[in-house]
């Protein structure tokens, strides 16, 4: 193995989950992309990948993967306001995924 590919397993390992949950939670404001979370952190892991060099350099990886799949986010988000204008789907909430309340006991 390389060290460049060391270094993003690396990255990898440590950030997931943290991007993950800020991605998930980033997104309950735009419910309509949360079903591509996971796709949006494995985007801010192929941009990482391509600017690895800086990154290795970078004072704060975590601070830089954060903004990263934010930025990937917000794109995302656009895009689909641009669909349902496109389309006529109206952007409310009542178009959007319902999302179970976690008070709500599922096993009962």
């Amino acid at each position: 193995m390389s060290q460049q590919d060391a270094f993003i397993e690396e990255l990898y390992r440590i950030y997931l989950p943290a991007l993950q949950c800020f991605c998930t939670q980033y997104l309950l404001s735009w419910p309509r992309c949360l079903p591509y979370a996971d796709d949006y952190v494995q985007d801010t892991f192929i941009k990482a990948l391509k600017c690895q060099n800086q990154l290795k350099l970078h004072p704060n990886l975590y601070g830089c993967l954060i903004v990263a799949c934010k930025n990937i986010c917000n794109i995302e988000i656009r895009k689909d306001m641009r669909r349902c204008k496109i389309t006529g789907i109206p952007i409310s909430l009542d178009n959007q995924i319902e999302i179970p309340d976690p008070k709500d006991d599922i096993l009962r």
